[in-house]
C-alpha cells in the first residue's frame, strides 16, 4: 500500500503503511532500516529539507542510520493532532554534527544535537507519482520581511516532464522554442509560472504539477507587470493583437 500525496493519516494508519516501526519515532525503523520520517514543522521549521536531531541517543542513531542508506523513505508532516500529510518520498543527501556545521548564522533546535538534509526523490520511472507531484506553498517565513514560501523541486518536475512529453521546452503564451536558442542557451529563458499566483495566497494550499505553466520570461514579466495578474489566455489575447 503506498500513500496518497496531500492526504492526512494518523500515525497508526502510517504504521499499516510502512509496515512496521514504532508509531511514536520520528524516523520509524524495523531491522535496521528507517521505514519513513515523521516530522512536526513546529520542531523542525524547514522540515522536510532540513531536519534538526535532538541529543538522545535513539533519536540520533537513527538519523545516522538514514544518511547512511541512501534510499528513499514516505515523509509525513504534522498538520493538527493526528494528521499527518503524506509530502512525497525523500533521500537523505548530507549528515552533519560538527557545531560549527549547526549553527552558522541560523537558529536550530536548542537540543540539536545533529541535521540532516534531505531532498525530494521522484522516482525513476514513475511518471504517474511524479506527474501527481504536489507540495504545501504560500507559508510565511520570516527573513528581513515576509516572503511567500515556495517549493523548487516543483519547479524541476515540471520542467523535466514537459520535456518528456514535448521533447522540449516552449512557452505556453508565445510559443517561443528551446530549439530557437543555442543548446546552452536554450532552457534559461523558461520559467514556472502559477496559475493560481502564491502571492494573494491567505493561508498555505496545495500546488499539482497541473498548476503549473511555462513559458518564458518576456511573457511571464508580462503577466506579473500589473496588479491585475493576467491568465495565460488574456495575455496570449493581447500579444495578438500587437
Amino acid at each position: 500500500m503506498k500513500a496518497e500525496l496531500g492526504r492526512y493519516y494518523t500515525r497508526s494508519e502510517i504504521h499499516e503503511i510502512i509496515g512496521g516501526g514504532s508509531k511514536q519515532s520520528y524516523l520509524p525503523q524495523l531491522n535496521g532500516k528507517i521505514l519513513a520520517g515523521c516530522f512536526d514543522p513546529k520542531k523542525n521549521s524547514k522540515a522536510p529539507y532540513e531536519i534538526d536531531a535532538g541529543r538522545g541517543e535513539i533519536v540520533l542513531e537513527g538519523a545516522k542510520l538514514l544518511a547512511t542508506g541512501g534510499y528513499p523513505i514516505p515523509v509525513f508532516l504534522k498538520r493538527k493532532s493526528y494528521q499527518w500529510e503524506y509530502v512525497g518520498d525523500f533521500i537523505c543527501y548530507e549528515y552533519r554534527d560538527k557545531p560549527e556545521d549547526l549553527y552558522p548564522n541560523k537558529p536550530r533546535r536548542p537540543d540539536a544535537a545533529a541535521v540532516i538534509y534531505l531532498t525530494r526523490d521522484f522516482g525513476e520511472g514513475d511518471e504517474k507519482a511524479a506527474g501527481d507531484l504536489l507540495s504545501q506553498e504560500g507559508k510565511k517565513l520570516l527573513r528581513t520581511h515576509f516572503i511567500k514560501e515556495r517549493d523548487p523541486s516543483l519547479g524541476a518536475a515540471k520542467r523535466r516532464l514537459f520535456v518528456e512529453e514535448y521533447g522540449y521546452l516552449f512557452c505556453e503564451v508565445c510559443g517561443i522554442k528551446q530549439t530557437d536558442f543555442p543548446i546552452d542557451l536554450g532552457q534559461s529563458c523558461f520559467e514556472v509560472h502559477h496559475l493560481s499566483p502564491i502571492g494573494i495566497r491567505i493561508e498555505p494550499q496545495v500546488t499539482r504539477l497541473t498548476d503549473l505553466a511555462v513559458v518564458c520570461a518576456n511573457c511571464h514579466r508580462m503577466i506579473h507587470a500589473n496588479q491585475t495578474i493576467l491568465s495565460l489566455q488574456e495575455i496570449k489575447e493581447k500579444i495578438s493583437h500587437v
